[in-house]
């Protein structure tokens, strides 16, 4: 089954994004651990233990919209990757903001990035149930 180059690179995208994600999810656990303990208090190793886990998460989840990306071709399934990015930039990267500078006023984006990994979600299940792959019968 040959897939053409175009959708091969989209799918792509999503897999290493994903990768990268993870890879940076596990770069920032290492700082937070060996840089940052002493200088957080314990509610904010928890908001940042909470942005690591909820990154890793959907690093993972940007790698299985690659994979199905590949099998089920959609465009729709890049609308999922994007909101996969936005709500870790807005649900973690709100939390990280939140923590290294308390005094910002940006706490409408953690919500909001939460609220853009639930549609994700259901955008993803609903692709998963109405698309058909090009070996469906």
């Amino acid at each position: 089954m040959a897939i053409p180059e175009q959708r091969r690179a989209v799918w792509q995208l999503w897999i290493a994004s994903g990768a990268a994600v993870a890879g940076l999810t596990v770069v920032l656990a290492a700082v937070r651990d060996h840089l940052l303990r002493s200088w957080l208090s314990v509610p904010e190793i928890r908001s940042f233990d909470l942005a690591l886990q909820y990154q890793f998460y959907h690093s993972l989840g940007l790698i299985m919209c690659g994979l199905t990306a590949r099998v089920l071709p959609s465009r729709a399934m890049n609308i999922v990757g994007f909101l996969f990015i936005l709500g870790i930039v807005g649900f973690s990267g709100g939390l990280y903001l939140k923590i290294v500078i308390p005094n910002l006023t940006i706490g409408w984006m953690i919500p909001v990035g939460a609220t853009l990994w639930v549609i994700a979600w259901v955008l993803f299940a609903i692709l998963a149930v109405i698309q058909r792959g090009e070996n469906a019968s």
